[in-house]
């Protein structure tokens, strides 16, 4: 009796490893059909600039997409091409949950030793609510939200997954900038969140977001450069690095908004970020406090974001 539970207890335990072992892909998936399997693909094409950008779409006996396998071929001449030129360079793995919807997606990139990740929840009514990327070292980096599968926000996170550090499209009801944001003044609002709020100077980059509040719809313009308010522990003022001041022709190099349209509560941001140390001599290690002034000339004012408090190690 003792030598039946013990088998049985062995075979529980291998079952419930299979069960949570077969859902993950461990290997880089196979581009190619498996007839054993009942699987049939097909090949499309994309011309693009360096070449012909080949995709493989792997179907299941249903008729569901189960990888799509991409290939990119820089031979002259149009498709089809042998299949000896197809190398390929990624292939995406789809999961789907009991009702049938894509749960997650695998992105397997070659040469690479594990995917990044696309996930997909609902709402109540079946209808796509969000969707978040994951790197293969299992960090949040991007989120998208959705309404009636139509897409509303993205948030963009850093290199630890929890901190927001720039919003583009509708705010979330949900999660906001760390720090929030500055007052309102004709009709925007302006927030910064940085890189890192402990690090090297040279880690440290200050995200610009504005934001709409008022009930008219705005085009956010290209931004001129900000004023960076930095002060130290005992409140002194740091001035900024002098060579800046004998490069005006880094304002035509600054960030940009993309000219985006802002409904009520939408936001926009700068991109790329802006580096202190393009403003800044290195500062010495200690806590600082950073505020942003950026000024709107379209509406005559100048936004004064939220203060951000950090620690230069």
């Amino acid at each position: 009796m003792r030598r039946v539970f013990r088998l049985t207890t062995v075979l529980l335990v291998v079952l419930a490893w299979v069960m949570v072992t077969v859902p993950a892909q461990e290997r880089f998936p196979s581009d190619l059909p498996s007839a054993a399997a009942g699987e049939t693909g097909e090949l499309s094409y994309d011309f693009i600039d360096s070449g012909v950008l080949t995709v493989r779409t792997i179907r299941d006996r249903s008729g569901k997409v189960v990888r799509e396998a991409g290939y990119l071929v820089t031979l002259r001449g149009n498709p089809p091409f042998p299949e000896k030129d197809l190398q390929v360079q990624s292939v995406k793995v789809y999961y789907y949950d009991a009702a049938g919807r894509v749960d997650h997606i695998a992105y397997w990139w070659f040469k690479t030793p594990a995917p990044s990740f696309e996930y997909y929840a609902y709402d109540s009514s079946g209808q796509l609510a969000r969707k978040w990327f994951v790197t293969a070292e299992g960090v949040r980096r991007y989120e998208i939200r959705f309404k009636g599968s139509q897409q509303l926000g993205e948030l963009y996170f850093d290199d630890t997954g929890k901190y927001l550090k720039a919003v583009r499209g509708h705010l979330a009801p949900d999660i906001d900038l760390p720090h929030g944001w500055g007052p309102a003044s004709g009709g925007l609002a302006c927030g910064i969140a940085l890189s890192t709020e402990r690090g090297p100077f040279n880690t440290i980059r200050v995200w610009v977001n504005i934001k709409n509040v008022s009930a008219a719809k705005v085009i956010l313009p290209m931004l001129d450069l900000p004023t960076f308010e930095l002060r130290d522990a005992q409140g002194k003022v740091t001035s900024r690095e002098p060579w800046f001041k004998q490069r005006p022709t880094f304002m035509n190099n600054t960030s940009h908004t993309n000219s985006q349209l802002l409904e009520e509560a939408e936001a926009g941001f700068c991109s790329p970020e802006y580096p202190l140390g393009n403003f800044f001599d290195p500062l010495p290690p200690g806590k600082y406090t950073l505020r942003v002034r950026q000024p709107i000339p379209e509406r005559g004012v100048t936004l004064v974001s939220n203060e951000v408090t950090f620690v230069v190690l």
